[in-house]
């Protein structure tokens, strides 16, 4: 019995998937050994985000923010894991970096995940590894920052942190510079810091609708926030109706920021600039092109495949 000859068209439609994912693999690993810039212009809310942080002023969005105040503690809910570290750790370590270059203090707690507490302390010792390489001081726990822990409540700790913080974090404690537990308010980091008007801003780095939470209930300090790609379209509402004073999102938002730091004489240089997202931000880019390319083979070979029977 003679077996009919597959067409060019059945051809493109039964590609092998082994082949398409070696050339996957292979393809998005160059961005990843090999450095490859992406031509950037920078988002607004990225740019309000790094003025508000590093107080300065990306030149196509002039005076738009305001710098916080560098002698003033920052507080930040970090809610992510590593569920979200292709986005979310690459964010965090951009804003550790930062914050170490201007000596700006920061108390940090979570309110979405149990584990993300100990995933920001080991993020931060990665961090004061590069920094000690570079010739920089490391950043000290008790002295610099201080680790305030996880809250099972996220709108119960938000309400209390808005009506009264220093009742909020009355019973929290840190190691001080002993190795002691001692409460938080006793570092140099909280001194004199006993209602949430107190910082200079509070930022939020989250993988899930924490963000929500806060904002609708913390009104006393200027907010703002890095989060992931999917809750960038309901996380700019807050922005564009000026609630959120600066916003980073996803891999764009990580890139964004990074590529103003290697703008930046204060960190260019001095920290790494260029990290995960002028890695990942490539990658997605050479992803989404192959997806791209094989649903247009997929959909010529349907095309002839119709064809011909037609």
């Amino acid at each position: 019995m003679s077996t009919a000859q597959t067409t060019l068209g059945e051809k493109l439609q039964s590609l092998p998937k082994p082949a398409l994912y070696l050339v996957l693999i292979l393809l998005t690993s160059v961005p990843l050994l090999v450095k490859i810039t992406i031509p950037n212009k920078e988002a607004k809310p990225s740019a309000n985000f790094y003025t508000m942080v590093t107080g300065t002023v990306d030149p196509t969005f002039p005076a738009f923010t305001t710098s916080i105040d560098a002698t003033k503690p920052v507080l930040i809910q970090t809610d992510w894991t590593t569920s979200t570290r292709g986005e979310s750790a690459g964010q965090f370590k951009s804003l550790m970096r930062i914050l170490m270059i201007r000596n700006i203090k920061f108390c940090f707690y979570s309110a979405g995940d149990p584990q993300a507490p100990q995933v920001a302390l080991d993020y931060i010792s990665d961090i004061n590894e590069e920094r000690v390489k570079a010739g920089l001081r490391p950043y000290e726990r008790w002295k610099d920052y201080v680790d305030a822990g996880y809250f099972p409540g996220a709108e119960a700790i938000c309400n209390a942190i808005q009506n009264n913080f220093g009742t909020a974090f009355k019973n929290v404690q840190d190691q001080d510079a002993e190795g002691a537990e001692s409460s938080v308010f006793e570092s140099p980091v909280l001194k004199g810091v006993r209602k949430v008007s107190d910082f200079s801003v509070m930022i939020l780095v989250t993988g899930s609708n924490t963000s929500n939470i806060a904002i609708e209930r913390i009104k006393s300090v200027p907010m703002i926030m890095m989060v992931t790609g999917v809750m960038g379209p309901e996380t700019q509402v807050y922005y564009d109706s000026g609630q959120l004073k600066g916003l980073v999102t996803g891999l764009k938002g990580l890139y964004d920021m990074e590529s103003l730091m290697d703008k930046d004489p204060q960190f260019k240089g001095k920290v790494t600039t260029l990290d995960n997202g002028a890695k990942y931000y490539p990658t997605l880019h050479i992803a989404l092109l192959l997806m791209i390319i094989a649903i247009i083979i997929g959909n010529v070979g349907m095309f002839m495949t119709k064809k011909r029977a037609a």
